[in-house]
């Protein structure tokens, strides 16, 4: 629903893709700054342009906690 590129994923990791390097590494910069850990995933472990967010996603998490990230992915992707 807010535009965010989610890849197919099955099980708790969710790639966000992004594109760019330094826009990826930036947007993970800024969730740690809210508090949110994800990673910024560049290559060489995926191909060139296709940058993403690493977001895992487990039981323990609320779902306060799973609104409170997706919001700030969206925000901060716009």
């Amino acid at each position: 629903r807010a535009g965010v590129d989610v890849g197919p994923g099955r099980g708790p990791i969710l790639p966000i893709r992004v594109g760019a390097d330094r826009r990826v590494m930036a947007a993970a910069e800024a969730l740690l700054d809210r508090g949110y850990f994800v990673q910024g995933i560049r290559p060489p472990p995926v191909p060139d342009g296709t940058a993403r967010l690493r977001l895992t996603v487990t039981a323990a998490h609320d779902p306060e906690q799973v609104d409170g990230v997706c919001a700030a992915i969206a925000e901060g992707l716009r």
